[in-house]
């Protein structure tokens, strides 16, 4: 799933990488041909005012302003061998004669100059029978070409953004089909192990209590520290063991359904704290909480459930530390403990049912509270603290 997850969203990342290349070069060659383009018509301009000067008459000079001004042409200025102008035509932009002079040896010969958004080209007076002659028109076939080619690039960005959102869409999309297809998996597993522990807890509950029973009469009338007396407390033991992972199967299986009214979360954090009764939980309050829409008793078993396993997984005598706040509309308890962190491999594992890592564990205890949170539209995230241990977030939100 992982690999096709990526090949579908690779698919449309590398079409929008072609796509921009592709528009990016030939805008690029777009502009190498515009450069050619205004030479061309300069040089053409040029050309067509390269007779001999009694040739170059005003009435010649007007028509081939008239006829290229719609192409662009502006200016038209004709030199005496000296370079002083002798005739100028049309719009120019250096304004007097020795301006134009200037201008004229400023340029080399058939070298394109923009000035002010037009293009000025001369050409020298060095053939014979040739006088110098300076020209200005605006680019205007450039002008089209390159806002056109400005078109098709902003077009071809457009399409390649439309491909990569269109990836993130699909990443998304996969993402959140794989979660679901895991979710409904896991459902599909709990509800068939619900059945099955279902079946077994009634089965074993009633002659469970009749051995626990019969354990505690004979433990009665053993002496005290008789070998026969540890016998009978070890039975004892084992069956209240088996009594409390009935318990939890029950339990389990009977979370299913939840009483919400609202309630204050500080109280349900403190009972859920008082009910382990060994005063090592530490409740802390990081922001004023108003009431919650939550099910009291469902949810202070979750909490109960994650401050066991939290004593549980810190030292002897470690304690362990629970803080309530709310963000953004949602409620947040923290439990930290004191022990060793969580795996990375294990902190999806540690909350399906039976999955311990301690001896005498029932692998109960996080998924119930897994399935309570739920059941509230929350989650339970697990992460190491800086400092060491491990913390269990538990997210809420009112709705």
């Amino acid at each position: 799933m992982h690999r096709a997850r990526i090949a579908l969203v690779l698919v449309p990342l590398l079409l929008s990488a072609a796509l921009i290349g592709t528009v990016v070069a030939t805008y690029l060659s777009v502009r190498s041909v515009l450069v050619t383009l205004v030479r061309g018509q300069g040089d053409a301009i040029l050309d067509s005012l390269s007779h001999h000067p009694s040739e170059l008459t005003d009435d010649y000079l007007e028509s081939i302003l008239r006829e290229q001004g719609p192409e662009g042409l502006q200016c038209i200025a004709i030199f005496e061998p000296g370079g002083t102008p002798s005739r100028v035509l049309g719009d120019c932009l250096p304004q007097g004669d020795e301006a134009l002079s200037r201008a004229l040896l400023e340029a080399r010969s058939h070298e394109v100059v923009e000035v002010a958004g037009r293009i000025r080209m001369v050409r020298g007076g060095n053939q014979p029978g040739r006088w110098p002659v300076l020209v200005e028109f605006e680019p205007v076939m450039r002008s089209e070409l390159e806002q056109g080619a400005l078109r098709s690039l902003g077009a071809g960005g457009a399409a390649s953004l439309a491909l990569v959102l269109v990836a993130l869409g699909l990443w998304r999309f996969s993402l959140r089909e794989e979660r679901l297809k895991a979710a409904m998996e896991r459902d599909r597993r709990l509800a068939a192990l619900g059945e099955m522990a279902g079946v077994l807890a009634h089965e074993i509950r009633n002659p469970l209590a009749s051995m626990k029973g019969h354990a505690q009469l004979l433990a009665e009338r053993l002496g005290e520290d008789t070998p026969e007396r540890q016998k009978a407390d070890r039975v004892v033991g084992e069956a209240l063991r088996l009594e409390e992972l009935t318990a939890d199967l029950l339990s389990f299986i009977r979370s299913k359904q939840i009483d919400r009214r609202d309630v204050d979360p500080r109280t349900v954090l403190e009972a859920a704290a008082a009910e382990l009764g060994d005063g090592r939980v530490e409740v802390e309050v990081e922001s004023p909480v108003e009431s919650w829409p939550l099910d009291p008793s469902l949810l202070q078993q979750a909490l109960t459930n994650l401050l066991r396993n939290a004593l549980q997984a810190s030292p002897d005598g470690g304690r362990a530390t629970a803080t309530l706040a709310s963000e953004n509309g949602t409620l947040l308890v923290r439990v930290r403990d004191r022990g060793e962190g969580v795996a990375e491999a294990d902190r999806e594992r540690i909350f399906e049912p039976f999955y311990t890592t301690r001896t005498r564990g029932t692998g109960l205890g996080l998924a119930v509270a897994r399935r309570i949170v739920s059941l509230h539209g929350g989650t339970i995230t697990v992460e190491n603290h800086p400092d060491g241990g491990a913390v269990f977030e538990v997210r809420i939100p009112r709705g």
